[in-house]
C-alpha cells in the first residue's frame, strides 16, 4: 500500500479512473432500462457505487484515516463527489509538502505541536462553564 502522500494520491486517482470506467460500461448496459430521465443521475451514482465496491480498499482506507481524511465508508449517496473531495484534499497535502523545506512535513493529527496543545491547562472560565453546564 502507498506510504507517501504522493503514492496515496496516485492510488486515489487510479481508483477514481477505474470506478468511472467500470460505471460507464454498466450505464451503457442499463441505457434502455432507465425509463425516466429523472432517474439517470441516480442510476449513474448506483453504477459508480457498484464499481467502487468491487475494489478491496482496506489498506487505502487505513492510510486515508491515518491522515485524517474520509475513510470512504459512507459515500453511497455521492460516490464521485466524495472521491473527488478526497483527491482534492490529497492534492493539497502533496502540494503543501512540496512547499515545505526538505526534510519537513506539514503537521498531521499526531504532530508534536498538536500533542502539546492537548497538555495545556484549561482556562478557569472554560472549566467553570463546563461545570455549570454539567450540573443542569
Amino acid at each position: 500500500m502507498p506510504t507517501s502522500d504522493a503514492q496515496l494520491l496516485t492510488a486515489m486517482r487510479s481508483l477514481r479512473r477505474a470506478v468511472s470506467d467500470d460505471a460507464e460500461r454498466r450505464l451503457a448496459c442499463w441505457q434502455g432500462d432507465i425509463a425516466l430521465p429523472s432517474f439517470a443521475t441516480s442510476a449513474a451514482n448506483l453504477a459508480h457505487y457498484l464499481a467502487f465496491r468491487h475494489h478491496d480498499l482496506r489498506a487505502l482506507q487505513r492510510e486515508l484515516m491515518r491522515r485524517g481524511l474520509s475513510s470512504l465508508g459512507r459515500l453511497e449517496s455521492r460516490v464521485l463527489v466524495t472521491l473527488g473531495a478526497v483527491e482534492a484534499a490529497l492534492t493539497a497535502l502533496v502540494s503543501a509538502a512540496q512547499r515545505m523545506p526538505s526534510g519537513r512535513r506539514p503537521p498531521t493529527r499526531s504532530s508534536p505541536a498538536k500533542r502539546s496543545c492537548r497538555r495545556m491547562p484549561t482556562p478557569c472560565w472554560v472549566a467553570r462553564a463546563m461545570r455549570r453546564s454539567a450540573s443542569w
